[in-house]
């Protein structure tokens, strides 16, 4: 059923609509029926996700401004400023703050097999050559990264993201996080002292919860090896929000 509506439209607005129309060779109706029908009842997956791109483009815009000179600044400063505002579009007509965005880990996208990871770019890949051949990623965390990397490193003990065909951690074997391990050794040696430091709980015997050695333990780092959230996983609750901002996007339906 067709029906007649009349709107106001600015004049910079009506010189856009012309220009599609012109563009696309059709009628005004439909020029903006397609208009309404692409971003009106977009899914909230793919507004989540253009949403976070777009993030990561402004990050990179940011960074651009702060080495450019004045009349290259004032066009990076009008390619933020659209990014924003169709950010906030996909973000339901919330304002996305150009400071929240600072503040947010700066992200960078591999591609992989059917799809995409999104996470930190300072986290240092282990095996990036087989990205391309493999469908999930995985990460190594440590527990008390900060104050141990600093007392021996002199820097936190940073986070490596791999490449892998296997989806949930708890399909990790043994033989496979050590192997995943003596990537991290390859790729940042002072790994190997961060896994001679490791320390076993002891739990007490007599007070259920606690340990015997918790003074040691706490002290020490704790490696954590654990699978990224995969978007939409139905094992995950719905509205699940990964820690860091990564996670695997697919483009391809398996």
């Amino acid at each position: 059923m067709k029906n007649k509506l009349t709107i106001d439209l600015t004049e910079h607005n009506k010189r856009i609509l012309e220009k599609i129309k012109t563009e696309r060779n059709l009628p005004y109706g439909n020029t903006i029926n397609t208009l309404i029908d692409t971003f009106g009842e977009m899914p909230e997956k793919v507004k989540k996700d253009l949403l976070s791109l777009i993030k990561i483009r402004i990050k990179s815009l940011i960074k651009e401004m702060n080495e450019a000179e004045v009349f290259r600044t004032e066009d990076l400063v009008e390619q933020t400023q659209t990014y924003i505002d169709i950010a906030t579009f996909f973000n339901d007509g919330k304002q996305i703050s150009i400071q929240s965005i600072k503040e947010e880990p700066t992200l960078k996208k591999y591609q992989i097999k059917d799809g995409f990871l999104i996470c930190p770019d300072d986290w240092i890949v282990l095996n990036l050559e087989k990205a391309g051949t493999m469908m999930y990623a995985g990460v190594v965390e440590c527990c008390n990264s900060e104050n141990f990397g600093i007392k021996y490193f002199g820097e936190r003990i940073p986070h490596f993201v791999f490449f892998t065909d296997i989806k949930y951690r708890a399909e990790y074997n043994n033989y496979y996080s050590d192997y995943i391990k003596m990537l991290c050794v390859q790729k940042w040696p002072n790994f190997q002292k961060v896994i001679e430091s490791q320390v076993e709980p002891i739990f007490d015997p007599e007070r259920l919860g606690y340990l015997i050695n918790d003074d040691e333990w706490t002290e020490a780092p704790s490696i954590g090896i654990f699978s990224i959230y995969e978007q939409d996983d139905p094992t995950y609750v719905p509205g699940y929000e990964p820690p860091m901002g990564a996670r695997i996007i697919r483009t391809k339906t398996k």
